[in-house]
This record gives structure tokens, C-alpha cells and sequence, in this order.
């Protein structure tokens, strides 16, 4: 078992550029505990566990990812992710096979896309390659709160990026107590 301490979850290093600093707490509070529930029912249907009940409020992220998931040939999640190098950590939402091509997808409930979406995928991204997985495209699939299809933002991997963030935050924001690790996000 690896000392989580030792590592920087790669949503950590992001925080600093994402402004949720500048959130109402309450708001953010609430905003996690949305997207940790829509990632749990849409893990529960990738599963193969069905169409979960769901609360009123987040029926329609779920009907959003029903219709993203429709004909997805959906892989198994792998557990938390580590690089030594970096002492980077993180855990992927998922991973989907479109012909020999496997895409790395993350779930999102924010009402924008973010700036930072990219490098975190970037840093999944790497962390698949280095345990051995084969990533070739990566997207973020905002889900949409009214049920509509999700937007689907393609990135280009930009792992260098993620790193100069990654140096910037050990040096001025690691271990201070400024930011929270928000994963889901």
C-alpha cells in the first residue's frame, strides 16, 4: 500500500488556476456532492448494475450520460493511479474502446467548461501510460443538468503543461493549506 501522503493528487496541482478558491463554499460543498453522486450512478450503470433510482435534482446528468454511454464498449476502471516520478496520483472515470482506439473520458457537472480540464486529463493521461495502458484521445464529457446530450470537449495532451503547473504548486502551494483536492470537479 502506497503513502497517499507522499503524493499530489493531479486535481491539487490544478486548483490554484481553477478559481474555485473564489467559490462560495457553501456552493462548492454542494457542487462536489453533486458530482461525487452523478459519478457514482454513472459508475453503477458502466457496471452493468442498471439504471440506478436517482434523486430528482440529478436525473438529468444521469439521462446525459445515458446517451453518452449508448454504444460505448466501456473497459474496466483501473484502481488509483500512481506515478513515482512525478509523485503524482489520480483515478480516472473511465475508459472506452472506439474501434483499436481506447479514448480516456472524464465526467463533468459544471455549468462551463474549465481551462484546467485539458491538463488534468493530460496528467491521466500520463498516468495510464505509465501503468501500462494505451491511451490515444482524451475528452471531457460535460454532462448536461437538463438531460440533453452531453458536450464532448476533445483535448490535445499537453502533459508539459500539467508538469510546469505541477512545479509551480510544490513551490508555492503544496502543503499550505490553501486549496482543497477536489476530484470531481
Amino acid at each position: 500500500m502506497r503513502d497517499m501522503s507522499l503524493y499530489t493528487r493531479v486535481t491539487a496541482a490544478l486548483a490554484p488556476l481553477s478559481g474555485l478558491n473564489m467559490i462560495n463554499p457553501e456552493v462548492l460543498a454542494n457542487a462536489c456532492a453533486r458530482g461525487t453522486e452523478i459519478h457514482k450512478l454513472c459508475d453503477a450503470v458502466i457496471e452493468g448494475f442498471g439504471t440506478p433510482e436517482v434523486h430528482d435534482d440529478w436525473r438529468g446528468y444521469l439521462n446525459s450520460f445515458l446517451l453518452f454511454e449508448q454504444g460505448k464498449k466501456f473497459m474496466r476502471k483501473p484502481p488509483r493511479l500512481f506515478c513515482d516520478k512525478y509523485m503524482i496520483t489520480g483515478e480516472i472515470d473511465g475508459l472506452y474502446k472506439d474501434g483499436d482506439e481506447i479514448i480516456l473520458f472524464d465526467l463533468k457537472t459544471p455549468l462551463r467548461e474549465s481551462k484546467t480540464w485539458c491538463l488534468q486529463l493530460s496528467a491521466y493521461w500520463h498516468l495510464c501510460k505509465v501503468n501500462d495502458i494505451k491511451v490515444e484521445k482524451i475528452i471531457a464529457v460535460k454532462l448536461d443538468k437538463n438531460g440533453k446530450p452531453p458536450k464532448i470537449f476533445e483535448y490535445k495532451i499537453d502533459f508539459e503543461a500539467y508538469v510546469e503547473c505541477l512545479n509551480v504548486y510544490n513551490r508555492f502551494f503544496k502543503n499550505k493549506g490553501t486549496y482543497e483536492e477536489l476530484d470531481l470537479l
